[in-house]
């Protein structure tokens, strides 16, 4: 019997998040996302839910008291996203439904490392000691200067007390010479500090735009007894990437490439060749099933999940392939029949 046949079941649905390490860092704004893959399930929705915990309690199941998150953002209708300022310890699942049943992914746990520690946004800028600040007059770190849209960066500019007694921070876009003030607004916030050693600034933008792409600048004051009229300066550029959901690159097949090939060989079935903003993270489907990276199929990846291969073809192998491309705009995929 031959024809074209459409394969429903349960959706099935995981969870991501952009932290870095084992804990969120206190005060932090992160990225949770839902996704439920390039399969057909039908009419679907797609929830979040969240419970708070003890740390010692959070792996205990029965536990939980589950509650929706209603600040998410739908990206299409595969997946949701939400913009999280982690403050207290909880866990945070993903759920999805359709007619024929519902799916849970695994549990998130957001574990909370310290209050306002010496980590910023999703990098880590090492605090100055007091040895430090005596080598460097004038400084300005910034945590990615090639930052991606919706990214948290800082800014951190530091002057030595031994030289100046007054220091801010400017915003200068990439052609006007034109000085532009900061201010806490919106995304921005701004924070001044002072040692025995040092005087600082400290800007964070949340959830960067690339509207903030430009130089930011430096400017520090000398003492009024030291005959200087025009402050130091320093500055830094920083280039903010837009958001670029997975598409297939120049040269690349789109969709549904038919492929013959004979029994008990080693076959390369194709290479997902998606681009995107951020990079995207891969998984394989066959028939709509997900593919696990150890299975008993002698199906195999490389190439960072890009590439499956087949170490030896069979009957079994018969079937629709279908590379899913994620990353934070969106998801996109590409598919195979491959006959033996």
């Amino acid at each position: 019997m031959s024809g074209t046949y459409t394969v429903k079941g349960k959706p099935l649905v995981d969870i991501k998040s952009n932290k870095s390490g084992d804990f969120y860092q206190y005060k932090h704004h992160y990225t949770l996302t839902c996704n439920v893959p390039c399969v057909e399930t039908g009419d679907l929705h797609v929830w979040m839910e969240y419970s708070p915990c003890n740390i010692s309690m959070c792996y205990n199941q029965m536990g939980h008291q589950w509650k929706n998150k209603s600040d998410v953002q739908f990206l299409k209708r595969r997946s949701l996203r939400l913009s999280y300022l982690s403050e207290q310890t909880e866990v945070i699942r993903c759920r999805a439904q359709n007619e024929i049943g519902s799916t849970t992914s695994p549990i998130e746990i957001v574990k909370i490392k310290g209050k306002r520690i010496t980590y910023f946004g999703l990098f880590l800028l090492p605090r100055k000691t007091s040895l430090d600040e005596k080598k460097e007059s004038l400084s300005l770190n910034i945590s990615n200067a090639n930052t991606i849209e919706e990214d948290n960066i800082t800014i951190i500019c530091y002057a030595n007390l031994w030289e100046y007694n007054k220091v801010n921070l400017w915003y200068r876009e990439e052609e006007p010479e034109t000085l532009q003030p900061i201010e806490n607004v919106n995304r921005s916030n701004i924070t001044r500090g002072r040692s025995s050693f040092s005087l600082t600034v400290e800007l964070v933008i949340h959830s960067v735009q690339v509207s903030d792409t430009g130089s930011y600048v430096c400017l520090a004051t000398k003492p009024d007894n030291s005959g200087q009229i025009e402050p130091d300066r320093i500055e830094r550029k920083i280039k903010v990437r837009g958001l670029v959901k997975p598409h297939v690159g120049d040269g690349q097949h789109d969709q549904n490439t038919r492929i013959n090939i004979n029994m008990g060989i080693s076959y390369k079935v194709a290479d997902c060749e998606m681009v995107g903003t951020p990079e995207p993270s891969f998984r394989w489907f066959k028939d709509n099933k997900l593919i696990k990276y150890t299975n008993n199929f002698g199906i195999y990846f490389t190439n960072n999940y890009k590439s499956l291969r087949i170490n030896k073809t069979s009957r079994i192998h018969q079937g629709v392939y279908t590379c899913e491309a994620t990353n934070r705009r969106g998801v996109a995929c590409m598919n195979w029949t491959l006959v033996v």
